[in-house]
């Protein structure tokens, strides 16, 4: 049973003797609802408010994808192509594995199956989605020293490619949902959900759940229906574990549109423990592109990783 807060999420701590302390607006200034086991643990003495502060400035997931750069792991993945009618038209599977000793990486493939039509006659990916998937996890050359930067260092316009400051925005879209990403055209900042400009746009609920075994917070976000056809969240579904409020489990959908540019995307990732640390351990992906002058495709793809 949920119980819905009206007024702002700093008095909803005005309901309990335990935590009676005001907090400050800034922490969440927007309705939020609450199941009953929130509300008990509130009532129980739980710091609810700096879960939000934490869970608001968390940067743990996309850090989790970029310290792929810096260990070993096997990765197998099949990607499918599909026609307006939803039937398959082309697929590519693979199996791999990063090598990084010395500070360096490279990726070595273990086996390829596909059909001719997934790449184009000069041996190119023929969709942008594979072209990006490659991108984020293949190495065909070995990569050496590469600095381990914060995961909000301002891509470099001078040094960067506009393809690789693109791929390094919809990366941070994709891995980084939620944040004020600069830089993609015409999307300003409709991807920062917390910002005081846009959080009023969306519903927020917080409740106790389970995965996997392990006590969970779960935080949800959708969009109000008067800005659903504005914003790019569609749904974001975060699973905290209650033991350490590290992300175990994400599911989330964008989609938006201009005349350049279309796009819905949904997915789903699972994160996993090696050596105390998170990292991705399963990613379902399936989505529609179309970039102006470009052939509309529909991809889905599956990977699962795994570490030594």
């Amino acid at each position: 049973m949920y119980t819905k807060i009206t007024c702002f999420f700093f008095a909803c701590c005005l309901f309990t003797q335990s935590a009676a302390q005001r907090l400050d607006s800034s922490i969440f200034a927007a309705p939020i609802t609450m199941d009953t086991v929130v509300i008990n643990a509130i009532e129980a003495g739980w710091d609810v408010s700096a879960f939000i502060k934490k869970m608001q400035s968390d940067t743990s997931f996309y850090s989790a994808f970029r310290s792929l750069h810096f260990c070993n792991y096997e990765q197998q993945t099949q990607l499918y192509a599909y026609d307006a009618a939803g039937i398959i038209t082309d697929s590519l599977y693979l199996k791999s594995k990063q090598l990084y000793k010395n500070h360096c990486r490279i990726t070595q493939l273990i086996e390829q199956k596909s059909n001719p039509h997934f790449y184009t006659s000069k041996g190119a990916y023929r969709f942008y989605t594979a072209s990006l998937f490659d991108y984020l996890f293949f190495n065909k050359n070995t990569i050496c020293n590469e600095p381990q930067l914060p995961v909000n260092t301002p891509i470099n316009d001078n040094k960067s490619s506009y393809l690789e400051k693109s791929k390094a925005q919809l990366k941070q879209l994709l891995f980084n949902p939620g944040s004020n990403i600069k830089g993609i055209p015409f999307i300003g900042n409709k991807a920062a959900i917390f910002d005081k400009e846009e959080l009023h746009k969306y519903e927020f609920t917080l409740s106790s759940g389970w995965w996997n075994d392990e006590a969970c917070w779960i935080f949800s976000i959708k969009p109000k229906a008067a800005y659903k056809e504005e914003l790019i969240y569609n749904t974001l579904k975060t699973w905290f574990r209650k033991e350490d409020d590290a992300i175990v489990k994400r599911v989330y959908s964008l989609s938006y549109a201009t005349w350049f540019y279309q796009f819905e995307v949904s997915m789903q990732v699972h994160m996993i423990n090696v050596d105390k640390k998170i990292k991705p351990s399963y990613l379902q992906y399936k989505g529609y592109w179309h970039i102006l002058g470009k052939t509309k495709e529909r991809l889905s793809c599956t990977s699962t990783l795994s570490y030594p």
